[in-house]
């Protein structure tokens, strides 16, 4: 959930859950993954602060995340929750620390706040929009 991970789901039609899992094992390793294991019916994956791959990898704003088939009335599902823990917090300490330069040269506490709320929002929403949406993409095209 906003601004924390990305979350969703999507059908899945294969019916072998290891070649799945696999797929996706093998997705999150050619993008860069620090460490990816599958675990029972989850792939999970971690990913450094500074070894991404470049402004083109599908993990990198992400810390770590979880991928999973669930099964519930007859249906399968692919679910995954993404953590962004990591760029929540540089983005809010690179916004705190702008309106606070901004207070150093004679602003007020409020256009402070103001700058500060306005970069939070300009740094964080496109790259979790961004991120959001090339996930599952991504994670469409590797099952």
């Amino acid at each position: 959930m906003f601004p924390f991970s990305v979350t969703g789901r999507m059908p899945l039609a294969a019916q072998n859950d290891a070649q799945v899992l696999a797929a996706v094992q093998a997705m999150l390793d050619g993008e860069g993954a620090r460490v990816s294991a599958i675990v029972g019916d989850a792939v999970t994956f971690q990913n450094d602060l500074f070894r991404q791959g470049g402004r083109g990898s599908l993990i990198g704003p992400y810390d770590r995340g979880e991928i999973r088939i669930v099964r519930q009335d007859g249906r399968a599902w692919l679910t995954y929750d993404n953590s962004l823990r990591r760029i929540l917090g540089l983005v809010t300490v690179f916004a705190v620390l702008a309106g606070l330069f901004q207070l150093l040269f004679g602003g007020t506490l409020v256009a402070g706040a103001i700058i500060s709320a306005v970069l939070w929002l300009w740094l964080l929403g496109p790259n979790y929009l961004i991120a959001a949406s090339r996930f599952r993409d991504r994670l469409s095209h590797a099952i």
